[in-house]
């Protein structure tokens, strides 16, 4: 599967640093990583762990993303 360069653009613009705050915490361990998979795939890793990072925030003891509490 190919994905055009403005439609992979226009998608990880929609998905920014911002949305990331506002939704990554409602999705489950395996939708975030499903997500931060297909942002790495069209060259944005960086935006791939921001996604990670705003739903790891939210996460139990247990949970994939789980972080310690420092």
């Amino acid at each position: 599967m190919i994905i055009p360069d403005d439609i992979a653009t226009r998608f990880t613009d929609a998905f920014d640093p911002l949305v990331a705050a506002e939704v990554a915490q409602s999705l489950t361990c395996s939708e975030v990583d499903a997500l931060a998979d297909l942002l790495t795939a069209l060259g944005r890793p960086d935006l791939a762990a921001e996604w990670v990072d705003a739903h790891a925030d939210q996460d139990d003891q247990g949970d994939a993303h789980y972080r310690q509490p420092h």
